[in-house]
């Protein structure tokens, strides 16, 4: 039997010792994540959580429309990316490669490869829109603005 004990950024697994000795407190062993495990990749994912957190809470990606749809999650990645790090497209795109990998994005996005010719594409696809976004954006900021109209009153 295992069990994986996590306490802040501190992980230990815990065998249960098949024949305890006599003598022990318990017949649990501690044995460190090292010893068992091999690290594959490590990419930073802090920032990539926040940012795309906090656009999510600001309803953008509803903004950009309500279906899923690869050129709505590539210009989600755009924004994301700009905000972290901004940068080309084409760093953009290498940065979310898989032999590239600079952050979690494009996994978190589930983007497994992304081609710098998809991402202007998506700003294409985006463009397309931007009238319904900036109209999104207005009702947005009236019906903001009356709710804290009302509260004053």
């Amino acid at each position: 039997m295992c069990v994986v004990l996590a306490a802040g950024w501190t992980w230990h697994l815990f065998f249960s010792d098949p024949t305890p000795n006599p003598g022990s407190v318990t017949p649990w062993m501690v044995v460190g994540v090292q010893e068992v495990f091999q690290t594959q990749c490590s990419l930073p994912h802090g920032h990539v959580a926040a940012v795309l957190g906090t656009l999510r809470s600001l309803m953008l990606d509803r903004m950009l429309g309500t279906r899923p749809s690869r050129q709505k999650t590539l210009c989600v990645a755009v924004i994301v990316a700009r905000i972290i790090s901004p940068s080309s497209k084409l760093a953009t795109a290498r940065g979310m490669g898989p032999e590239t990998l600079s952050t979690s994005l494009g996994a978190t996005l589930g983007l497994e490869s992304v081609d710098v010719d998809e991402l202007y594409g998506a700003m294409d696809w985006l463009v397309r829109r931007q009238d319904k976004i900036e109209g999104c954006l207005f009702v947005g900021r009236i019906v903001g603005a009356l709710r804290c109209h009302q509260c004053v009153l």
